[in-house]
Protein backbone atom coordinates (compact mmCIF):
# COMPACT_ATOMS: atom_id res chain seq x y z
CA UNK A 1 0.00 0.00 0.00
CA UNK A 2 0.83 3.65 -1.20
CA UNK A 3 1.87 6.09 2.12
CA UNK A 4 -1.20 7.18 3.90
CA UNK A 5 -4.10 5.28 1.09
CA UNK A 6 -7.62 6.70 1.07
CA UNK A 7 -10.15 5.14 2.21
CA UNK A 8 -11.27 3.48 -1.28
CA UNK A 9 -7.37 2.62 -1.65
CA UNK A 10 -7.81 0.68 1.10
CA UNK A 11 -11.32 -1.07 0.06
CA UNK A 12 -10.04 -1.93 -3.30
CA UNK A 13 -6.50 -3.46 -1.48
CA UNK A 14 -8.91 -5.60 0.85
CA UNK A 15 -11.36 -6.60 -2.08
CA UNK A 16 -8.18 -7.86 -4.13
CA UNK A 17 -7.51 -10.51 -1.49
CA UNK A 18 -4.82 -8.10 0.21
CA UNK A 19 -4.34 -8.53 4.04
CA UNK A 20 -3.05 -5.48 6.47
CA UNK A 21 -1.38 -6.82 9.81
CA UNK A 22 -0.62 -4.79 12.37
CA UNK A 23 2.21 -5.77 15.15
CA UNK A 24 1.71 -6.02 18.86
CA UNK A 25 4.48 -4.05 20.88
CA UNK A 26 4.94 -6.39 23.49
CA UNK A 27 7.75 -4.69 25.29
CA UNK A 28 4.81 -2.61 26.22
CA UNK A 29 2.88 -5.83 26.95
CA UNK A 30 5.71 -6.84 29.13
CA UNK A 31 6.17 -3.50 30.68
CA UNK A 32 2.12 -3.51 31.80
CA UNK A 33 2.42 -6.58 33.51
CA UNK A 34 5.82 -5.31 35.30
CA UNK A 35 3.49 -2.40 36.40
CA UNK A 36 0.79 -4.62 37.78
CA UNK A 37 3.70 -6.36 39.45
CA UNK A 38 4.65 -3.32 40.99
CA UNK A 39 1.31 -1.76 41.66
CA UNK A 40 0.32 -5.61 43.55
CA UNK A 41 3.43 -5.50 45.71
CA UNK A 42 2.00 -2.04 47.15
CA UNK A 43 -1.14 -2.62 47.39
CA UNK A 44 -1.57 -6.56 48.13
CA UNK A 45 1.70 -6.86 50.47
CA UNK A 46 2.45 -9.92 48.26
CA UNK A 47 6.17 -10.94 47.59
CA UNK A 48 7.45 -9.39 44.28
CA UNK A 49 8.45 -12.99 43.23
CA UNK A 50 5.40 -15.16 44.38
CA UNK A 51 3.12 -11.67 42.01
CA UNK A 52 6.23 -12.41 39.48
CA UNK A 53 5.70 -15.88 39.24
CA UNK A 54 1.91 -15.82 38.53
CA UNK A 55 2.20 -12.63 35.89
CA UNK A 56 4.57 -14.75 34.06
CA UNK A 57 2.55 -17.45 33.24
CA UNK A 58 -0.57 -15.44 32.65
CA UNK A 59 0.76 -12.00 30.90
CA UNK A 60 1.83 -13.85 27.73
CA UNK A 61 -1.11 -15.64 27.23
CA UNK A 62 -3.84 -12.76 28.14
CA UNK A 63 -4.48 -11.83 24.60
CA UNK A 64 -1.81 -12.81 22.60
CA UNK A 65 -1.45 -16.78 23.21
CA UNK A 66 2.23 -16.66 23.89
CA UNK A 67 2.95 -16.26 19.95
CA UNK A 68 6.13 -14.51 19.22
CA UNK A 69 5.27 -11.97 16.72
CA UNK A 70 1.07 -11.13 17.45
CA UNK A 71 -0.42 -9.34 15.14
CA UNK A 72 -3.95 -8.06 14.49
CA UNK A 73 -4.94 -8.56 10.90
CA UNK A 74 -7.53 -7.10 8.11
CA UNK A 75 -8.59 -8.79 5.16
CA UNK A 76 -11.96 -9.26 2.96
CA UNK A 77 -12.47 -12.15 4.85
CA UNK A 78 -12.39 -10.73 8.74
CA UNK A 79 -10.03 -9.87 10.96
CA UNK A 80 -7.53 -12.18 12.27
CA UNK A 81 -6.39 -12.37 15.97
CA UNK A 82 -3.45 -13.53 17.85
CA UNK A 83 -5.35 -16.60 18.88
CA UNK A 84 -8.35 -16.45 16.84
CA UNK A 85 -7.27 -17.11 13.17
CA UNK A 86 -10.78 -15.61 11.80
CA UNK A 87 -13.83 -14.23 13.22
CA UNK A 88 -15.82 -13.44 9.91
CA UNK A 89 -17.52 -10.05 9.45
CA UNK A 90 -20.50 -12.00 9.13
CA UNK A 91 -20.20 -13.21 12.36
CA UNK A 92 -19.57 -9.65 14.42
CA UNK A 93 -22.52 -8.46 15.31
CA UNK A 94 -21.05 -4.95 16.88
CA UNK A 95 -17.22 -3.67 17.73
CA UNK A 96 -17.60 -1.11 21.40
CA UNK A 97 -14.45 1.02 21.34
CA UNK A 98 -13.27 1.87 24.58
CA UNK A 99 -11.56 4.90 25.81
CA UNK A 100 -9.96 6.09 21.87
CA UNK A 101 -9.66 9.67 23.09
CA UNK A 102 -6.36 9.43 25.27
CA UNK A 103 -5.28 7.51 22.31
CA UNK A 104 -6.18 10.08 19.37
CA UNK A 105 -4.89 12.93 21.96
CA UNK A 106 -1.52 10.83 22.08
CA UNK A 107 -1.81 10.34 18.37
CA UNK A 108 -1.75 13.97 17.39
CA UNK A 109 0.55 14.94 19.81
CA UNK A 110 3.56 12.29 19.72
CA UNK A 111 6.00 11.48 22.23
CA UNK A 112 5.29 14.79 24.24
CA UNK A 113 2.14 12.16 26.17
CA UNK A 114 3.08 9.87 28.50
CA UNK A 115 2.17 6.43 27.20
CA UNK A 116 -0.71 4.67 29.23
CA UNK A 117 0.57 2.90 32.05
CA UNK A 118 3.56 5.44 32.86
CA UNK A 119 2.46 7.88 35.64
CA UNK A 120 -1.13 6.98 36.63
CA UNK A 121 -2.58 6.82 32.91
CA UNK A 122 -2.98 3.19 33.13
CA UNK A 123 -6.89 4.63 32.98
CA UNK A 124 -6.87 5.75 29.23
CA UNK A 125 -5.69 2.25 28.02
CA UNK A 126 -8.11 1.73 24.86
CA UNK A 127 -9.53 -1.78 24.13
CA UNK A 128 -12.05 -3.21 21.40
CA UNK A 129 -14.94 -5.67 22.18
CA UNK A 130 -16.56 -7.19 19.64
CA UNK A 131 -20.05 -9.01 20.32
CA UNK A 132 -20.18 -12.15 17.85
CA UNK A 133 -22.66 -14.43 16.76
CA UNK A 134 -21.55 -18.10 16.77
CA UNK A 135 -19.77 -17.83 19.46
CA UNK A 136 -19.26 -21.60 20.40
CA UNK A 137 -18.18 -22.05 16.72
CA UNK A 138 -15.41 -19.26 17.22
CA UNK A 139 -14.58 -20.36 20.06
CA UNK A 140 -13.43 -24.01 18.55
CA UNK A 141 -11.10 -22.11 16.52
CA UNK A 142 -8.68 -20.89 19.48
CA UNK A 143 -5.44 -21.67 18.49
CA UNK A 144 -4.29 -22.01 22.46
CA UNK A 145 -6.26 -24.06 24.85
CA UNK A 146 -4.73 -21.74 27.49
CA UNK A 147 -6.51 -18.89 26.09
CA UNK A 148 -10.21 -20.25 25.60
CA UNK A 149 -11.22 -17.87 28.49
CA UNK A 150 -11.35 -15.26 25.68
CA UNK A 151 -14.51 -16.06 23.79
CA UNK A 152 -17.54 -15.60 26.46
CA UNK A 153 -20.67 -17.15 25.38
CA UNK A 154 -24.07 -15.88 26.36
CA UNK A 155 -27.71 -16.62 24.48
CA UNK A 156 -29.74 -13.91 23.36
CA UNK A 157 -33.50 -13.21 23.94
CA UNK A 158 -34.01 -15.24 20.99
CA UNK A 159 -31.97 -17.97 21.37
CA UNK A 160 -29.04 -17.34 19.50
CA UNK A 161 -25.44 -18.31 20.88
CA UNK A 162 -23.80 -14.84 20.78
CA UNK A 163 -20.67 -13.97 23.03
CA UNK A 164 -17.71 -11.02 23.08
CA UNK A 165 -14.09 -10.76 21.91
CA UNK A 166 -11.92 -8.58 23.76
CA UNK A 167 -8.33 -7.34 22.48
CA UNK A 168 -6.84 -4.29 23.64
CA UNK A 169 -5.12 -1.48 21.57
CA UNK A 170 -2.95 1.02 23.16
CA UNK A 171 -0.75 0.31 24.93
CA UNK A 172 0.27 -3.21 23.43
CA UNK A 173 0.01 -0.89 20.30
CA UNK A 174 0.97 2.78 19.42
CA UNK A 175 -1.27 4.98 19.63
CA UNK A 176 -0.73 5.96 15.66
CA UNK A 177 -1.44 2.47 14.93
CA UNK A 178 -4.33 2.18 17.43
CA UNK A 179 -5.68 5.03 15.65
CA UNK A 180 -5.05 3.08 12.22
CA UNK A 181 -6.29 0.43 13.41
CA UNK A 182 -9.98 1.87 14.55
CA UNK A 183 -10.16 3.28 11.31
CA UNK A 184 -9.98 0.30 9.22
CA UNK A 185 -12.39 -0.90 11.90
CA UNK A 186 -15.04 1.62 10.98
CA UNK A 187 -14.11 1.82 7.03
CA UNK A 188 -14.83 -1.96 7.28
CA UNK A 189 -17.49 -2.21 9.22
CA UNK A 190 -19.59 0.35 7.55
CA UNK A 191 -19.05 -1.34 4.00
CA UNK A 192 -20.99 -4.02 6.03
CA UNK A 193 -23.73 -2.25 8.48
CA UNK A 194 -21.81 -3.54 11.41
CA UNK A 195 -22.48 -0.78 13.85
CA UNK A 196 -19.66 0.36 16.27
CA UNK A 197 -19.67 2.08 19.59
CA UNK A 198 -17.78 4.43 21.36
CA UNK A 199 -17.72 4.54 25.26
CA UNK A 200 -15.44 5.92 27.76
CA UNK A 201 -13.77 4.94 30.87
CA UNK A 202 -16.86 4.89 32.99
CA UNK A 203 -17.21 1.35 34.88
CA UNK A 204 -19.33 -1.12 33.60
CA UNK A 205 -20.24 0.87 30.64
CA UNK A 206 -18.86 -1.73 27.82
CA UNK A 207 -20.85 -4.74 30.19
CA UNK A 208 -24.59 -2.84 29.72
CA UNK A 209 -24.55 -2.34 26.60
CA UNK A 210 -23.00 -5.83 25.97
CA UNK A 211 -26.38 -6.76 28.01
CA UNK A 212 -28.98 -4.27 26.20
CA UNK A 213 -27.33 -6.50 22.62
CA UNK A 214 -28.31 -9.77 23.92
CA UNK A 215 -31.71 -8.66 25.34
CA UNK A 216 -32.75 -6.82 21.71
CA UNK A 217 -31.64 -10.28 19.73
Amino acid sequence: MSVDPTGQQWLDFFAGGGRHDIAYNMRAVADVAHMDQVLLTGRVGLSASTILTGLSSIAPYWFYGGTTNPTFGFSQHGIHLPVVPLVKWDDIAAVIVKNLRGTLRRAQNGSMLADPGVGGERSESAELVFVVKNADLIASTITNPKCTYLVTHKDTASGQHWGTVPTRLEPDVGPEQAVQLVYLLQLMAEQRGIRIFHVGSKPGAIGSLVKQMYALN
